[in-house]
This record gives C-alpha cells, sequence and structure tokens, in this order.
C-alpha cells in the first residue's frame, strides 16, 4: 500500500515538473514564433508531449496544439483619467500665470516672425529661442503675467503648458 502511494507521489511530481518544462517552452517559444505541440491524451492525462509529431499507443488518442492561439477580443474601454494641468491660450499676447515652470510658444501665421516676450514681475526666462517663439519661463509664487509682442498687425496665438522642466 505505501509502495502504491510512492509511487503515486512520484508520479505526481514528474507531471507538476514536466507541466512547468511545458509552460515555460509555451511561454518562451511565444515570444519568437508559433509551435505546434503533440501528445497522447488518455483519460484526461498528457504524455510524450513534443513538437515533433508522431504516434500514439493503443487507447490513447493523438492531440496538437498551437503555442500561440487567435486574436482575442478587444476589452472594454478604460475608464477616462483625471484631467491634467491645462494650458492656457491668447490671441492678445498677454498670459496670467500662476507659479511654477510652463513652456511658452507662440505661433504666428507668418514664416520668419519674431517675437518680444516681456515677462511680468518676478518671471525668470532662463532659455528662450533666438526667434522668441518659445521660452521657459518661472512664474513666482502669487502668479504673473507674461506678454509677447510678434509685431504690428501679426495674427499669432500665444500658448502657455506647465511643465515640470527646470532652469
Amino acid at each position: 500500500m505505501a509502495e502504491r502511494r510512492l509511487g503515486r507521489w512520484v508520479l505526481g511530481l514528474a507531471l507538476v515538473g514536466s507541466t512547468a518544462v511545458v509552460t515555460e517552452a509555451v511561454s518562451v517559444t511565444a515570444a519568437t514564433s508559433p509551435t505546434t505541440y503533440y501528445a497522447c491524451l488518455k483519460g484526461g492525462d498528457l504524455s510524450r508531449v513534443s513538437t515533433t509529431q508522431h504516434t500514439c499507443k493503443s487507447g490513447c488518442r493523438a492531440v496538437s496544439w498551437d503555442s500561440v492561439g487567435p486574436q482575442g477580443l478587444q476589452g472594454p474601454i478604460g475608464d477616462t483619467g483625471p484631467e491634467g494641468p491645462g494650458a492656457v491660450s491668447s490671441t492678445t499676447g498677454t498670459l496670467a500665470l500662476s507659479a511654477g515652470t510652463w513652456m511658452l510658444t507662440a505661433v504666428t501665421l507668418h514664416l520668419g516672425a519674431a517675437c518680444t516676450l516681456e515677462p511680468g514681475t518676478g518671471v525668470a526666462v532662463p532659455w528662450s529661442s533666438d526667434s522668441g517663439l518659445a521660452a521657459i519661463v518661472i512664474v513666482p509664487s502669487g502668479g504673473s503675467t507674461i506678454a509677447a509682442y510678434c509685431g504690428s498687425g501679426q495674427t499669432y496665438l500665444l500658448t502657455a503648458t506647465p511643465t515640470s522642466l527646470e532652469s
């Protein structure tokens, strides 16, 4: 009786070990290219699992499967995320900004246009493009304004986007 239990334990451990090996082989192979696996099935137990086709003993059924199955269905659409810090825009040339670091851009309708930045009280401009069409501005606590002048009669859009860039 004890011999029979020991045999079942050994068989159980062998099945668990072979399942782990097959699972690992499937996961490694799936990353490269699909592979077809072949085995013999009898009473819910698989034996002779391999990647080469073979015949099974009498009383066993030959089975096969691919390491990569068909594409699954699209999952449900997730919840909308929280609103991030928003950009501030103006076509009048002046923006009121809260404290923080902002990426400032001016978009004009005319190529080669240049803009002049006019930072408000306490606003630092650690970087600005030569044309004045882009800049990093640091607004002190309490907020401030920044203005841009892009030439007489020039149509432009001034936009400030909060950023984590530091000077």
